[in-house]
């Protein structure tokens, strides 16, 4: 008997493109069973694998009486973990985002450090007062939530001389890089004290939210950078509007925000040391997400261990 697939996501034909095309899919007795942008469709389907945009996914899952396995297309999945049925596997995507990741990281700690839109904004007024331009060297950028994603960006970032310290649950030594300073979530203070820029990696978790709490706020050094490209969660907007008012955050890069879109009247819209990027640090395309999905679907059929399979307790 074949397994019936189905695809719900927003890319769904060029999902569909793809399943066509796949030998490794021809390798397997499975069927496609339905294809769909809207979750309606698949409502009491007889879905037994699912690829799907946790977004969309949600909205279904629990109708899903003979889901075995979702695989699926974001990194992060906790709109699918919230619903609470874990009777199912679920994999999540990784080792896709890393070259992404760098070039929003880089883009943005060079933007500040450089000064443009200071720049910019004497060359509109025909000034001639040059700022002073600091070099990166020597600066310590904090990761928080060192996992797949940071381990892709380490050799670049260091090659622009920043020092790095990672932060994650357990203080544990990042594989291959022994050398790299590690603070444990319980020290996350003094992990605040030691650095100039921080990026935030982590997921979206109920251990994560609120993460970055008033007493974080209060042992960073004065006219630290934030990016936050991992979930906005992560630090209310009170909060991060207080440390940006109390000079602790210069300026704020803020590719997540807690709710998205953002409302046309939030604060941060027009706040002169944030900068949003409405969610584009690191999107992934259809083909690299659809590649690991042809790897799961050939262990599925084995038996053997999912890649990415996300821990249910953990959120990730």
């Amino acid at each position: 008997m074949p397994k019936f697939v189905s695809i719900l996501s927003r890319d769904a034909s060029q999902y569909a493109e793809l399943f066509a095309a796949s030998t490794i899919v021809e390798q397997h007795d499975v069927q496609l069973d339905i294809v769909s942008t809207t979750p309606e469709a698949l409502s009491h389907s007889r879905t037994q694998i699912l690829l799907t945009d946790p977004g969309l996914g949600k909205e279904v899952i629990d109708t899903l009486a003979h889901l075995q396995w979702c695989q699926s297309t974001w990194a992060g999945n906790l709109p699918l973990i919230e619903k609470g049925r874990h009777d199912y596997f679920l994999t999540s995507v990784k080792g896709i985002f890393s070259q992404a990741m760098t070039e929003y990281v880089l883009t943005y700690i060079l933007h500040c450090n450089r000064h443009v839109d200071k720049m910019r904004k004497l060359q509109q007024q025909k000034q001639w007062l040059p700022p002073v331009m600091p070099l990166l060297s020597g600066n310590t950028l904090g990761i928080m939530g060192f996992g797949n994603i940071a381990h892709g960006m380490i050799e670049p970032l260091q090659a622009l001389g920043l020092k790095l310290i990672a932060l994650n649950s357990d203080g544990r030594p990042i594989v291959g890089y022994p050398k790299i300073p590690v603070e444990a979530g319980a020290d996350k203070c003094i992990f605040a004290q030691q650095v100039d820029i921080i990026l935030n990696l982590l997921p979206d978790s109920k251990n994560t939210k609120g993460f970055i709490d008033k007493a974080f706020i209060h042992s960073m050094q004065p006219n630290t950078l934030f990016i936050n490209a991992g979930r906005g969660s992560v630090i209310d907007d009170d909060v991060l509007l207080y440390a940006l008012k109390l000079g602790k955050i210069s300026q704020a890069v803020l590719d997540v925000t807690n709710e998205e879109p953002l409302p046309d009247g939030h604060s941060f819209w027009h706040h002169p040391q944030i900068i949003l990027t409405q969610h584009t640090a690191a999107s992934s395309k259809p083909e690299w997400v659809f590649g690991i999905f042809e790897q799961n679907l050939q262990r599925f059929f084995l038996r053997a261990p999912l890649k990415y399979q996300v821990n249910w307790a953990k959120g990730y």
